[in-house]
């Protein structure tokens, strides 16, 4: 054997070698750019999920503005048709929600207005479950409050509490809405 012979060989399987060695790193490489694909496919879901109940939060935020809003002028027409220095009027009886954080998850729901509320039914966004019941949502009189408990999470699409109620002698089913209120920061 000579040595042209010999430096043939070893340049084939130099190329041999170059060439698996070059297969391999290309299948590396498309390996790698299906797995940066898929991570950015779910960052994508990801952002498009905190996306939906951010806006989902927004929408019911802008309904409960709009609420509160349509509270004021229905407030501001009623003043308005009594005329200024028409009196002192007692206001007619009513039920009226309060909803305060107590402790922990806990929430508390208060009638303070000087009516029974009967058949209440407490209800939020399925994505804001209420455990925990206490109290008789049958009847809460004046004074009287139901608690519950709730732990909104970043899937939490809204925060709003939804109560709806009868007052004695009607069959009308009346609606008040609010937000869970912030928990106190912790010091």
């Amino acid at each position: 054997m000579d040595w042209e012979a010999i430096a043939t060989i070893v340049a084939l399987i130099g190329v041999v070698v170059t060439f698996v060695l070059n297969m391999r790193s290309n299948r590396l490489t498309r390996e790698g750019l299906e797995q940066d694909r898929t991570l950015a496919r779910e960052r994508m879901e990801q952002d498009q999920t905190v996306a939906e109940a951010t806006a989902a939060r927004s929408e019911a935020a802008a309904e409960v503005a709009e609420e509160h809003s349509s509270r004021i002028v229905d407030a501001l027409e009623k003043i308005a048709t009594k005329g200024v220095g028409g009196g002192l009027v007692a206001p007619p009886a009513r039920v009226k929600w309060g909803l305060q954080h107590e402790q922990g998850d806990r929430y508390r729901l208060t009638n303070e207005g000087d009516l029974a509320a009967r058949s209440v039914d407490v209800a939020t966004d399925e994505t804001l479950p209420l455990v925990g019941f206490e109290g008789d949502t049958a009847e809460v009189g004046s004074g009287e409050a139901l608690s519950f408990i709730a732990a909104p999470s970043m899937a939490t699409r809204d925060r709003t509490v939804t109560v709806t109620w009868s007052e004695e002698g009607e069959g009308e089913r009346r609606r008040w809405r609010n937000p869970l209120p912030a928990r106190p920061r912790r010091q």
